[in-house]
């Protein structure tokens, strides 16, 4: 395995590392040794995560080796020990404190997120004592205990273990003859060994954690003070990780705030309420929790407390019902929390006794609905351990957090409002909403730990990053890609396909024609991408309005989302979670249907699809950004942020970070990650849609990830993304040995697109800028899906191996044939005339053969264009029957016939493309040809041509073809016995 010499540090690396590697490994050494914290941008697919575990452990095991080798020479050991102290770089040991080895925490957002991280883990040659660590919802396997949810299998556990009737749990215990895994084993591996040795997993994993070199965790128990408390880590001298941390500061800010409802409030009477009922029944039905209680304390005195809490509860819920709230909500200071509670009788001196009521009536309830004991509408004393919650936080910002700081209630503010239920119920709430997420950050950094890493692909703009987050002088690093520039095609789309300008900001995104046309491109990328598609909206709602509109809305017979659909696959994101993973499961199986050209998931900004879901390789070919996801204006937590960061003073010479930018930022932010989804490896590839105009100010590009900025191009027109983008595909998937077979007729459009687009990319929306000046320019208007040009039509049909002269007409084939004609033509009289004498220049072909040329290339660039429409409006099958009625047209020469076809072909409401199609014919057979058409649409306007259309188009069309190569072959046999 490679090792590196990072900042004096060997780091063993599974891989040869890329310099962006090898930079990133040595920031995190720095931290460590400079007892730092450190903030690390590195985009998705650059292997941060193995880099950061190498070097951190290779950081650590140099760290105890140092230490052992200190304490050898404290204790007298040989002049042996004292040299391998020398040999690892100890210095001077009078010098060194001793420390038992640093305890890596290292928390990412989800469970299955730090599964992926314990297998990178295990790419490594570091062989260290690991332990992943959730909750008893995640871990219980006991056969009743795990039935229960949220505070109740808390209870219940604890309630079996005090009475020592849980077998799970007492095999961790001394002498329980439990054997500990060996392996690292995630959370999921950590149950199954628990069901198979009939050990618990919840109580393994605090066993194992005990003796642990790193400990895997959510960071949700990092920044909530009651779940870091019960993890009974030791903290001093440890080196906390945040891996994922781009959302951070809203995780800080929601875990030290709360919104309360009076439903709420009434539900916790109703447990306090029924433990008076039970409480005064008598001793004898109580359960055990109330049969012994504090030293001194009666039944009596319990019930006391209990109808002493329901008072307060019942004064709480008559203030809220008082208040008289406007449609907008009331907004107070941070201390207005304090007069409220004081009012209802909870005190600074009285809450903690009142907490403690609260926590009796939680376990109460969770004994008695263990029991069986009381049927109906179940209660598990939820409410009651939500309020106790609430009261803990809210005391906690009364005073200041340390001598000479403001109280952390001023980083607070009171919003009362009416709350929406999901049933429809209508509550007054009261929101204590905390503004300033770093005070969570500085409790962390007051536990004296080392030093802190937080990291993730998509952290710019980091100053403002690290000041919202209390992170004092941190040392920063933005790390560019590790793949090549070739491998990413990034463009802002200003237009869609027939011009429209590309807004989705709040006063046009509801226009039709906004919508119209980003579905008219989503139809056309659907055809040009392969495999997975990811489309973001800024919201749901956004989304089914969206959704909607392509459904109902019809041009030309189909529904935009019926196009989509005849390339792709369709899966929407669904708001709840729960249904998540059977959406994400249809969207692979789908992705390898043969019959479509892969997939597209329609998701929102920060939803299940933008947040470290893995979509590498063909599962995300391009990401479609719909709009800029600013957070929504009117939402109240938005307003008072905005206004929040405006009313904060600056010290003179200091930027400020005022309530429009972090609006902006955030929006940056959601569109960073979503970004993140295409390129997941350094042989990954993909192109990113920037859908709005917005996205050409200079404002918005800068507070993209620094990768990505040097890669975006504005697209002039659709057209030219359009082009640029098939060309990309066709180019990479050369580049990675995946060629298609040649286009034929059965497999129609898409066989031609991927195989004989002929765009060269320009200065816009390309990776590269482009050698090639010749590049192919595409009207804005035009609504293609890909453009092939007239050589690929002569690949999908037979090709005539006798040349003949051009005929004098403009017919389509013939220009073909006349490409290919004049081309040899040129080549010929060239290499003659260079044979013939090497100390003369070549000289031009002569007048006849350059005006050839000219008419040959004007009716292959309207060929080039009109072929685009045909594979705009044309199914695969559609498209294979003109393919197979153009091959028979070259043989027979039978126009009246052809025509006729063709028009019933292009039924209904195709019409349009027979006057693009007059060019191609011969002269003498305009007139009568515009005739014709005419007469077919008569006949189509009074109905009398429908049925007979749709016949000829199936069985007529297929007759006329078979009846054509019958004849041909007659044809054939008959020259062939003149012959003989």
């Amino acid at each position: 395995m490679p090792e590196y010499l990072v900042r004096g540090v060997p780091v063993q690396f599974p891989y040869d590392a890329y310099e962006q590697q090898v930079l990133y490994m040595g920031k995190v050494v720095q931290a460590l040794e400079e007892r730092r914290t450190a903030l690390l941008e590195s985009p998705t697919g650059t292997g941060k995560t193995l880099c950061l575990l190498c070097a951190t452990l290779a950081w650590t095991e140099r760290y105890t080796a140092k230490n052992a080798a200190y304490s050898s020479q404290r204790i007298g050991y040989s002049e042996k020990a004292k040299a391998a102290a020398k040999a690892v770089g100890l210095g001077d040991p009078t010098a060194l404190a001793y420390n038992a080895r640093p305890l890596i925490i290292y928390a990412s957002r989800t469970h299955s997120q730090l599964a992926q991280v314990m297998k990178e883990l295990k790419k490594t040659d570091y062989r260290v004592k690991s332990a992943v660590l959730g909750s008893r919802s995640q871990q219980c396997i006991h056969p009743e205990v795990s039935k229960y949810t949220g505070n109740a299998i808390n209870l219940a556990c604890r309630r079996l273990v005090r009475q020592r009737r849980c077998s799970w749990k007492m095999k961790t215990e001394p002498g329980g003859m439990v054997h500990l895994p060996e392996e690292i084993v995630d959370i999921e591996d950590l149950n199954r060994f628990g069901h198979k040795e009939r050990v618990c997993p919840y109580y393994l994993s605090r066993m194992m954690a005990e003796n642990a070199n790193i400990v895997f965790v959510p960071y949700q128990y990092l920044i909530d003070e009651r779940k870091r408390e019960s993890l009974g880590l030791s903290w001093e001298g440890s080196i906390i990780i945040f891996d994922e941390a781009h959302n951070l500061e809203q995780v800080c800010a929601g875990s030290a705030s709360f919104d309360l409802t009076v439903g709420q409030v009434t539900s916790c009477m109703e447990e306090v309420a029924r433990c008076i009922e039970r409480a005064s029944s008598g001793s004898a039905s109580q359960p055990q929790s109330l049969m012994v209680k504090q030293e001194g304390e009666s039944s009596i005195g319990f019930l006391k407390q209990l109808e002493s809490l329901l008072s307060v509860l019942q004064r709480m819920a008559n203030a809220m019902h008082s208040w008289s709230i406007p449609s907008q909500g009331r907004t107070l200071p941070g201390k207005y929390i304090f007069d409220f509670l004081n009012k209802c009788g909870i005190g600074s001196l009285v809450w903690n006794i009142y907490n403690k009521t609260l926590g009796d009536v939680a376990e109460m309830l969770s004994e008695e609905g263990s029991s069986g004991r009381h049927m109906g509408k179940p209660r598990n004393g939820s409410s009651a351990t939500y309020i106790a919650e609430i009261f803990s936080l809210a005391f906690r910002t009364e005073d200041p957090p340390s001598v000479m700081a403001a109280p952390l209630h001023r980083g607070y503010r009171v919003h009362q409002y009416i709350k929406k239920l999901s049933n429809g119920d209508l509550q007054p709430t009261l929101g204590f909403w905390c503004f300033v997420p770093g005070t969570t950050m500085n409790v962390l950094s007051g536990l004296k730990v080392r030093s802190m890493i937080l990291t993730s692909g998509t952290i710019s703009p980091m100053k403002s990053f690290a000041a919202e987050l209390f992170l004092d002088e941190p040392l920063t690093l933005e790390n560019r890609h590790i793949i090549n520039p070739s491998q990413v095609c990034v463009g802002i789309l200003p237009l869609g396909p027939s011009g429209v300008p590309l807004n989705f900001s709040y006063k046009t995104r509801d226009s039709p024609q906004v919508k119209d046309d980003l579905g008219n491109a989503l139809v056309n990328f659907g055809r040009i991408v392969p495999g997975g598609v990811l489309v973001f909206f800024s919201s749901y709602w956004m989304m089914e309005s969206f959704i909607d509109r392509w459904k109902s809305s019809r041009k030309g017979g189909n529904s935009v989302w019926e196009g989509i659909l005849r390339h792709k696959h369709i899966v929407v994101e669904p708001k709840e979670s729960a249904q998540f993973q059977q959406a994400f499961d249809d969207y692979k199986r789908k992705l390898d249907i043969p019959t479509h050209n892969g997939c597209m998931m329609f998701s929102v900004f920060r939803g299940k699809v933008s947040e470290g879901m893995d979509f590498s390789d063909n599962m995300a070919r391009a990401a479609i950004i719909v709009g800029v996801p600013y957070p929504t204006i009117t939402d109240p937590k938005v307003q008072l942020k905005r206004q929040f960061l405006d009313d904060q003073p600056t010290a003179a010479g200091e930027s400020k970070l005022t309530g429009d930018i972090w609006y902006g930022q955030q929006a940056a932010r959601a569109v960073n990650q979503a970004i993140g989804r295409v390129i997941r490896h350094k042989d990954d590839y993909g192109a990113i849609l920037l859908c709005d105009e917005r996205f050409r100010g200079g404002g918005l590009q800068k507070q993209l990830s620094l990768w990505l900025r040097d890669f975006i191009r504005v697209c002039p027109n659709f057209g030219s993304a359009a082009g640029t983008l098939s060309k990309f595909f066709k180019d990479m998937r050369a580049a990675s040995g995946r060629h298609r077979n040649p286009v034929n007729a059965t497999k129609g459009v898409d066989t031609a697109l991927e195989t004989t687009s002929q765009f060269r990319s320009g200065s816009f929306f390309s990776c590269q800028p482009s050698q090639d000046s010749h590049s192919l320019a595409i009207p804005a208007a035009m609504d293609l899906h890909n453009c092939s040009d007239a050589s690929a039509l002569a690949i999908n049909l037979p090709v005539r191996t006798q040349r003949r002269a051009p005929p004098s007409g403009s017919l389509l084939m013939d220009a073909l044939d006349g490409e290919l004609e004049f081309a040899g033509v040129e080549r010929q009289l060239k290499s003659k005339e260079c044979t013939t004498s090497t100390s003369h220049r070549c000289l031009d072909p002569p007048l006849d053969v350059k005006r050839r040329q000219q008419r040959a290339t004007g009716v292959e660039s309207d060929a080039k264009e009109f072929l685009s429409k045909l594979q705009e409006v044309l199914s695969k099958e559609e498209y294979r029957q003109l393919s197979e009625l153009l091959s028979k047209y070259r043989e027979n020469r039978n126009t009246s016939t052809f025509v006729e076809c063709l028009f019933e072909l292009l039924l209904p409401n195709r019409e349009h493309l027979l006057a693009d199609f007059t060019v191609f014919l011969p002269k003498k057979d305009r007139n009568w040809y515009h005739e014709k058409v005419n007469g077919l649409k008569a006949k189509e306007n009074n109905g009398s041509g429908l049925k007979q259309a749709k016949r000829h188009s199936k069985k007529g069309l297929e007759a006329w073809i078979l009846k054509s190569s019958t004849n041909q072959g007659l044809t054939n046999n008959k020259k062939l016995k003149r012959s003989n």
